[in-house]
């Protein structure tokens, strides 16, 4: 029931009505035990983000593609478009049963365009059209398919079908590795073949996503179960660059969530002495940021800044130091090592490679926009807390990972933040 209350201004008494407890969250204030969509709501969805994050992650170790049509490639594209085709069919509704339509913004689909425009020229000049087209065109199947979705569905139920896609990719791949773990390795998967790394950052979404939850909502044994089985197989992944984006992401979910239980308050303050003094006596910690010895951290960032600095020396007078050499380059030739080809391990130095300095400028002003839309939307709009730390998780993690655009679970989740983001509303004044 919705109750009207008069507001006194300068012309006189203005009649303004009142939020109702069952308003959708980007036109009201909701309750926070009304926070969760419907399941029904929540099944198509949830149905497109599995299967367009299962095509794009990784299917075999170790294969770049640079071309060409084979079974895993053309299965791919399959989910693919299968993914895209779910997106765009169906009637979209609401939690109460009402048609949608949200609104999504030009900005984000802007910069990914122009972007991808840069990448494509840079990739011609190059003479890697074929490839280069192939890329492109896969990594706009994906941008339509995750516009569809936020264009369709209501923002929690982005939210959620996004964590809940990353999740159910992740812990199966994860599940599939466990021997791998037991044998005395990172944890890495096998059905898909994900590395450790990227079973961290489809992990890692969903983790921050049920600290979140925790922080607004009456805590559950589910919930809580959850966030012990995500944080173990998050852990076993050794992902050093993922564990650092996790504090800094739950850290800044604290900062950011718009009401906190007094319950919640009083938990964190004792968990966080608690946390510092076990992370202090034991070796978890150090055994991640140790992983695998002083001499294998070396020889891990050694690898990555070989690499980064044959991209960073590339000739001022080449088309490719401006515009790149399109979204092929995922590895550039290296001299003088026992290896003739360094994998980039960095979206943003991928980004100088794939779209040169102008595309990497572009990157950064997208970034910086990005992190204000999500700020403003997580800070002001129910339904969207847990939008900015999972947006700061995939910038710190961007750094030493590539991926941020490209046909990958980062780009996944990167575009579907930003363009949800945008969706937000403003808040809107009350005028006479």
């Amino acid at each position: 029931m919705t109750v009207s209350s008069p507001v006194r201004t300068a012309s006189g008494p203005v009649v303004v009505p009142a939020a109702s407890p069952r308003t959708t969250p980007w036109r009201g204030a909701t309750a926070l035990h009304d926070d969760l969509p419907a399941a029904r709501h929540l099944v198509r969805p949830a149905v497109v983000m599995t299967v367009l994050v299962a095509s794009v992650v990784p299917w075999r170790t170790g294969v770049i593609y640079e071309g060409g049509l084979d079974p895993v490639v053309a299965a791919k594209a399959f989910l693919a478009a299968v993914a895209l085709v779910l997106a765009l069919t169906g009637a979209p509704a609401g939690r109460d049963g009402r048609h949608l339509a949200n609104r999504v913004g030009p900005v984000a689909v802007a910069f990914l365009l122009a972007y991808l425009g840069i990448a494509f020229v840079g990739g011609v000049s190059a003479g890697l059209t074929t490839s280069t087209t192939v890329l492109v065109v896969r990594v706009l199947m994906v941008a339509a398919t995750i516009v569809a979705v936020v264009h369709r569905s209501e923002p929690r139920v982005v939210v959620r079908s996004l964590l809940l896609a990353l999740g159910i990719v992740g812990a199966v791949s994860a599940l599939s590795g466990l021997q791998i773990y037991l044998a005395g390795g990172r944890l890495a998967g096998t059905l898909p073949a994900l590395s450790p790394n990227e079973i961290a950052l489809l992990l890692g979404l969903p983790l921050i996503g049920v600290v979140h939850r925790l922080l607004v909502q009456e805590a559950t044994v589910g919930s809580l179960a959850l966030l012990v089985v995500l944080t173990g197989l998050f852990v076993t992944t050794g992902s050093r660059a993922a564990f650092l984006a996790v504090l800094v992401a739950v850290a800044v979910a604290v900062v950011a969530a718009r009401r906190v239980r007094p319950t919640v308050a009083v938990v964190v303050a004792v968990a966080v002495p608690l946390a510092v003094a076990l992370l202090a006596s034991t070796d978890v910690l150090a055994r991640v940021i140790e992983r695998g010895g002083d001499s294998a951290s070396i020889a891990t960032l050694n690898s990555r800044t070989i690499a980064w600095n044959t991209v960073l020396q590339t000739d001022p007078g080449t088309w490719a130091r401006w515009i790149g050499s399109g979204l092929t380059v995922k590895q550039v030739p290296v001299a003088g090592q026992y290896w003739a080809e360094q994998v980039l391990d960095s979206s943003w130095i991928s980004a100088l490679a794939q779209a040169g300095v102008v595309g990497a400028g572009l990157l950064a002003i997208w970034v910086v926009v990005g992190l204000a839309t999500a700020g403003r939307a997580s800070l002001r709009v129910v339904g969207f807390g847990a939008v900015l730390p999972a947006f700061v998780f995939i910038v710190i993690r961007s750094v030493v990972e590539s991926g941020l655009v490209d046909s990958s679970s980062a780009f996944v989740a990167f575009f579907t933040l930003v363009v949800l983001a945008e969706s937000a509303p403003r808040p809107r004044s009350v005028t006479p």
